[in-house]
């Protein structure tokens, strides 16, 4: 009977022991793919920071373009201005020539920029 238990109590002791070698393990593989987690989230916030600084680059590109673009454009209406009195100074050819100029430049400037 002492026998039995002895062997009761080893094997209980074996399940034991593989239970606790089995959890050493799970554990060991969860701290591993949380180490790669974190790894991939590290260059997913890095990858993010990066386009969020183009982002914030592109915007502020883009403003400045806008302002230079209506500028631009008041200078034109001045020109123009200026141009419609000097008009009736010029000869019909003059006259002519600048009005195709104006129009050239118009759809210049109307047309979207092709990159």
């Amino acid at each position: 009977m002492a026998e039995e238990k002895t062997r009761q109590a080893e094997a209980s002791l074996q399940k034991i022991k593989d239970a606790k070698e089995h959890a050493q393990k799970r554990t060991q593989r969860a701290q591993e793919q949380a180490q790669e987690q974190e790894g991939r989230n590290n260059t997913l916030r890095a990858a993010e920071s990066e386009i969020r600084g183009k982002m914030e680059r592109e915007q502020t590109t883009a403003r400045q373009l806008a302002e230079m673009n209506q500028k631009a454009r008041q200078t034109l209406r001045e020109m123009q201005k200026q141009l419609e009195v000097l008009k009736p100074y010029l000869s019909k050819a003059e006259q002519k020539q600048l009005e195709e100029q104006q129009k050239q430049l118009e759809r210049e400037w109307d047309e979207p920029e092709r990159d």
